[in-house]
């Protein structure tokens, strides 16, 4: 066990003798697969006020979108952040393009500017926070080894929160209008890219 004080990491804020549950999510295409997307829907599904969510590439499937909606259609403020300019340009098209699906349902999209963020973050309802190296993708949601944490404190949630506050002052904000104003052959090109979105 790792006893040593270096070891040993202060949050800002938190109380001395307080305890924070942590646990570790492995998921992979083994005894593993798909543990981390169940494990973020069932958060969605029991989530009260609100879902934040910082990810580079933001394309899962079908089913993981309709539980950030069905959460949005119960009232709670779900926010996703993205990079503007993204290190990969076919995964940045894709998305493009499955946006209009979370923005239809009052999900709320950001586009953060300035140096591209590889970040992966969620927290729900200002207390449970998801950390790690799971994409919100499918090669991540089914195909590939992650390990993640799943944390359950209000002090490292509320650091979280800050930093994404801090994104989105200079974030610009995607809207259902920006995406149909778009020129059409931009449009069909992006769609032409999520149709491989499951590969990327």
């Amino acid at each position: 066990m790792l006893l040593s004080p270096d070891w040993s990491i202060r949050l800002e804020g938190a109380t001395p003798g307080e305890g924070t549950a942590v646990r570790a999510v492995v998921s992979g295409p083994d005894a593993h697969i798909e543990t981390n997307q169940r494990l973020l829907m069932g958060a969605f599904s029991v989530a009260e006020r609100t879902i934040r969510i910082v990810s580079p590439y933001f394309l899962p499937a079908n089913i993981f979108l309709a539980a950030l909606n069905t959460a949005a259609r119960r009232g709670v403020q779900v926010e996703i952040i993205v990079p503007a300019k993204n290190n990969l340009a076919i995964v940045a098209r894709a998305m493009m393009a499955q946006f209009d699906q979370v923005l239809r349902e009052v999900c709320r999209v950001y586009l953060a500017n300035g140096t591209f963020d590889h970040s992966k973050l969620m927290v729900v309802d200002e207390q449970w926070c998801f950390i790690g190296s799971s994409n919100l993708d499918s090669r991540s949601l089914r195909l590939n080894f992650e390990i993640d944490l799943e944390v359950y404190d209000p002090v490292l949630a509320a650091q979280i929160g800050k930093r994404i506050d801090t994104t989105l002052e200079t974030a610009s904000e995607l809207t259902i209008e920006v995406l149909k104003a778009r020129p059409f052959w931009l449009r069909l090109i992006d769609r032409l890219f999520w149709l491989g979105s499951p590969y990327l």
